[in-house]
């Protein structure tokens, strides 16, 4: 099952401010991909995600904290035990500096759950991307916070 997301020419960017780069974004786009991107492959999943991160990357969601290529690694071990679907749509970035190496960003998270439930939820995620030594972008820290269900 592929996926598409059209939300970045859509997204809304605050009045003013200095543009994300396109290779940030692409950084981003894959992440997103990859979280909601149905798999029976948890560990590859996972290896996947790690990669977007420098070595020493963090990413905080609500349920837990992952730091390093190994935790990341396993971050999705659990993630389509109970889920049959995932989507988050970005709505709003919100750029730090004027590099777009930081920025906080404002989407809607919708989840279609095994038991049938089908939910929705605001989120707000702060991002960190850095270039790793071969001068590629890479997530250095990711949060992500979601509004009750």
């Amino acid at each position: 099952m592929g996926s598409s997301y059209t939300a970045y020419p859509d997204t809304v960017y605050a009045a003013a401010s200095p543009k994300i780069p396109s290779s940030h974004l692409d950084v981003l786009n894959e992440f997103f991909r990859l979280i909601d991107t149905p798999t029976d492959d948890s560990n590859k999943n996972g290896q996947e995600i790690a990669a977007l991160f420098l070595p020493d990357g963090v990413c905080k969601t609500p349920l837990a904290t992952y730091s390093g290529k190994d935790e990341l690694g396993q971050s999705r071990a659990k993630r389509w035990a109970r889920l049959n679907s995932s989507k988050h749509d970005v709505l709003k970035l919100f750029p730090h500096d004027e590099e777009g190496k930081e920025f906080m960003m404002l989407g809607m998270l919708t989840e279609k759950f095994k038991d049938g439930r089908d939910e929705q939820a605001h989120f707000a995620a702060r991002v960190e991307i850095e270039n790793n030594e071969k001068e590629v972008p890479k997530l250095k820290f990711f949060q992500a916070w979601v509004t009750h269900r």
